[in-house]
């Protein structure tokens, strides 16, 4: 695996769903209640921490967030724990439903193992793609 993961069916999907639905900005909604107070706009999406991720180009992770911030207000599941893995697993559904479970297993280690390893070291990994590609390979959690 390189650092422009080979998603490209993925990728080309998210681009045709949510291309010109969403902006992206350095400040978006941070919590549910801001999400779900402007969801009756265009759905803004936060730039920062788009480098160095598993989808490549920063563009693909904005359209990933963009994905799971849908979901979140689709099924109104807020950001606590509990309602980034009930996000996660409908994400994993749909990514199994449309490009096959191994899109499944990236997403599951994108949201799961990153919400993991902010409960076990206060903080996101600073290597995102390093981080998922050990998740991946051993279930641990590193400190990246």
């Amino acid at each position: 695996m390189n650092n422009e993961f080979k998603n490209g069916e993925l990728r080309e999907y998210l681009r045709r769903v949510f291309k010109d639905k969403y902006l992206v900005a350095d400040s978006a909604p941070s919590t549910f209640q801001e999400l779900n107070a402007s969801k009756t706009a265009t759905l803004t999406v936060w730039t920062g921490a788009s480098q160095g991720t598993v989808w490549g180009l920063e563009s693909s992770n904005w359209h990933f967030r963009a994905w799971h911030d849908s979901i979140h207000l689709r099924h109104q599941f807020d950001f606590s724990k509990s309602g980034e893995l009930k996000a996660t697993e409908v994400q994993c559904v749909e990514a199994s439903r449309l490009v096959g479970d191994s899109f499944a297993s990236i997403i599951e280690a994108e949201v799961k193992g990153q919400v993991e390893h902010f409960e076990k070291f206060g903080r996101f990994p600073e290597n995102q793609l390093e981080f998922i590609l050990e998740y991946l390979r051993t279930g641990a959690l590193n400190q990246c």
